[in-house]
């Protein structure tokens, strides 16, 4: 299905096995051998995905920053749900574009009810279904004749601050 779906968009498409990109450096090394424009790891059942060009490897956080840009930058968010302790550098990079922020609980379920509540299905599409937003990241790229790369230099540098509490 996936398969499908890419070369509809006019990707050219090569299934590795699983077992290569365990890590995400497996990505990023299978990207580079095959002299592939951007690799796609596709987990949970398609609900989430590691994406790179050889040089970035993007899931987990920096993945949702990078949808978000791309829907601030294409105003297809109006207002976007985040999660309260996701980093602060989202309320700089909202307000840059004048996006509305509604805070949520950080588990999956409350953000999923916010998403939904507030009818924000492009926000919904970016980060609980892994096949259509590469579709809408490949469509980004395409269309605004834009590299990984280039897209990934526009996100806001972030850190985390980790503790440990002394048993």
């Amino acid at each position: 299905m996936v398969e499908k779906y890419l070369q509809n968009l006019g990707c050219r498409v090569e299934i590795t096995s699983y077992n290569m990109v365990e890590k995400e450096e497996g990505i990023h090394n299978i990207v580079l051998d095959k002299n592939g424009d951007l690799g796609i790891v596709y987990l949970d059942n398609g609900e989430r995905l590691i994406i790179s060009d050889g040089f970035n490897t993007i899931s987990g956080e920096k993945y949702y920053l990078l949808n978000m840009l791309i829907g601030f930058k294409t105003g297809q968010l109006e207002r976007a749900i985040i999660p309260y302790n996701y980093p602060r550098i989202m309320e700089s990079l909202a307000k840059e574009y004048g996006i509305d922020i509604k805070y949520s609980k950080s588990n999956v379920s409350e953000i999923i009810g916010n998403l939904v509540q507030g009818e924000n299905k492009f926000q919904y599409i970016l980060n609980f279904d892994g096949i259509w937003a590469s579709g809408i990241l490949l469509d980004y790229l395409i269309g605004y004749n834009i590299s990984l790369n280039r897209l990934v230099q526009e996100l806001p540098e972030y850190f985390y601050i980790k503790k440990r509490n002394p048993l």
